[in-house]
């Protein structure tokens, strides 16, 4: 099977095109996001059960309890401080998406283990080079979700059988957040990005720090999930 990047894909889903960074804005800024971390999308492909031609329900639980370690501390330190930046924040967080799945599917949400190990998050440019790898992911997410639909027959027959939350029933999950709405989601993301790093004072430099906290982001993500 063809492996599902998780982040800078361009497809086409329910007539949206979702934008790569060759039809962005800045694009010097994401071509470079891209490469670099072009390896890092691949090994974290190794530690991603979700992209087999058969998906056990289990297999599926285990990654939403490993996102959700670690995302929910992560998220805990990048919304507060992004406040400063921009205020569409608030919509993004993933976190509730996690919490509602989990608890339909039975877990216990205080008994997840959390990821100790984040990348900082003190300056501008550290928290866009984290929310470029957290908004990269809706795009590869959305292939995951239509690959589930197939891969994974005990999460399909579940969602049949047992009635689901309000947010589920609407087609928001951790995976696929915004639905419809990723296309547009990702050019305001991209637009965000690119007014940050015009305000900087050295472009160059900024353009680095975001990219060494994508890297590092990638990286304890890869390593949380090894664990």
């Amino acid at each position: 099977m063809t492996k599902i990047v998780l982040s800078l894909i361009s497809i086409v889903e329910g007539g949206v095109t979702l934008t790569s960074s060759s039809q962005i804005e800045n694009e010097s800024l994401f071509l470079q996001l891209r490469q670099a971390t072009a390896h890092e999308h691949e090994e974290i492909q190794k530690f991603v059960p979700l992209q087999k031609v058969q998906v056990s329900l289990l297999e599926y639980k285990n990654f939403l309890c490993a996102a959700l370690g670690f995302y929910r501390p992560l998220e805990l330190k990048l919304y507060p401080f992004m406040k400063e930046q921009c205020d569409w924040t608030a919509k993004r967080q993933r976190t509730p998406l996690l919490v509602t799945e989990l608890e339909w599917l039975g877990l216990r949400i205080d008994e997840q283990p959390e990821c100790n190990l984040l990348p900082p998050i003190a300056t501008p440019a550290q928290a866009w080079g984290c929310l470029y790898v957290f908004e990269g992911s809706t795009l590869g997410g959305k292939l995951i979700t239509r690959h589930l639909r197939t891969a994974c027959s005990e999460l399909m027959q579940l969602r049949e059988t047992e009635r689901m939350p309000e947010r589920m029933q609407k087609q928001k999950t951790f995976l696929d957040p915004y639905g419809a709405d990723t296309g547009q989601m990702w050019k305001e993301f991209c637009h965000a990005l690119t007014l940050s790093q015009k305000r900087s004072n050295d472009s160059t430099m900024y353009a680095q720090a975001v990219i060494a906290s994508a890297l590092q982001t990638f990286q304890c993500f890869r390593k949380w999930l090894q664990q």
